[in-house]
């Protein structure tokens, strides 16, 4: 949904001069342009969301794998991922290079201290500083978490992580607003249609937020336009 971005970032006066967007994942098989995530991965700081890493688990995390076009067309007919049948070999190899490089978490300094950048969940009861640590070992139940994990959110938990100011994560759509838990912030805001037998989302709208607005802001100011998105001040 790039084009409800670049609406969102006239709106605001974006000036990559001075200001950064991060987004916390799932940049492509969720709206029409995914193709043209190449265009946009310059201009953010993006952590990994788990259908990037679906897509790089197709070929074993090794752009060098071949997959013939008859067993790619088989794996990427669901979870809207048909797009990647319709962009050239180059391009998919650059798409599969740049997503290599997106980290798992993002760390941003702020004068409150520490802002994490997720696409899925901290494990419930660990640390900020644990997180980070298995992160960086490699621990592939923390990874998974980082990518797939909705516990906190289903179980309403709002006890929060320790040792970090604020935490922003994706991968769950909370209809009609953002959702907070503690200081985990849920920003997917579903600014697509997607349904499935079991799930029906008709669609909500992008949401943008300012990193260090107050919680009191969070929770008042939704600005909802024409163009179907938020914005957060």
């Amino acid at each position: 949904m790039f084009h409800l971005l670049d609406a969102a970032l006239e709106h605001l006066s974006f000036n990559s001069a001075c200001d950064r967007l991060f987004c916390v994942g799932d940049l492509i098989d969720r709206g029409p342009f995914s193709s043209n995530v190449l265009e946009y991965l310059p201009r953010i700081h993006s952590v990994l969301g788990n259908h990037e890493d679906m897509l790089l688990s197709l070929y074993d995390y090794n752009i060098e794998t071949h997959i013939s076009e008859c067993d790619l067309k088989n794996n990427t007919s669901g979870q809207g991922k048909s797009w990647w049948m319709d962009i050239d070999t180059t391009t998919r190899i650059q798409i599969l290079l740049a997503f290599q490089s997106l980290p798992l978490v993002i760390e941003i300094d702020t004068p409150e201290g520490p802002v994490g950048i997720i696409h899925g969940s901290v494990p419930l009861k660990m640390t900020w500083s644990d997180f980070k640590s298995k992160i960086i070992s490699l621990d592939p139940w923390v990874r998974d978490c980082a990518l797939w994990s909705r516990s906190r959110i289903r179980s309403n938990d709002s006890s929060g992580v320790e040792g970090v100011f604020r935490i922003f994560s994706g991968h769950t759509i909370v209809e009609n607003h953002a959702t907070i838990l503690g200081n985990v912030y849920f920003i997917d805001t579903g600014a697509f249609c997607y349904k499935t037998p079991e799930y029906q989302f008709e669609g909500g709208h992008l949401t943008i937020a300012n990193i260090l607005a107050s919680t009191k802001k969070f929770k008042k100011d939704f600005c909802h336009t024409e163009l179907g998105f938020s914005l957060r001040y």
